[in-house]
């Protein structure tokens, strides 16, 4: 697939959204994605790919308080703590997080806003 459709952006009642790429191609379609708002998205599966950080982090400020599963850069190798703080900021209901991006989980301090996150399920590469 080398282009998302268009109608993919206009899905209000999508609940899970799994995107699966080959791992040496930089997924730059996901730019296409990166402030549509699906308001019922509960699954994030992102594959075998890794869009560029700043991309998935607009779409997670947009997406990320619905979600309750979110799995993302499962391969070693992958690290960017800004990512990890926007999983804090922006995915608060999350249920089950898998990914090998936290190479540590630490408390950052962001102001007067707290952060709670209860992972009922925590898979790290």
């Amino acid at each position: 697939m080398s282009k998302l459709p268009n109608t993919l952006i206009k899905l209000d009642l999508l609940g899970e959204l799994q995107l699966s790429f080959n791992l040496s191609e930089n997924f730059e379609d996901f730019e296409i994605l990166r402030y549509v708002v699906f308001p019922n998205l509960r699954i994030l599966k992102l594959q075998h790919t890794r869009p560029k950080f700043e991309l998935l982090i607009n779409f997670l400020e947009n997406n990320g308080k619905n979600l309750k599963e979110l799995y993302v850069c499962e391969y070693s190798g992958c690290g960017d703590n800004s990512l990890n703080l926007a999983i804090t900021k922006f995915c608060p209901n999350l249920l089950k997080l898998s990914t090998g991006v936290i190479k540590k989980f630490k408390v950052t301090d962001f102001g007067d806003e707290e952060f709670n996150i209860e992972i009922q399920k925590f898979k790290l590469w």
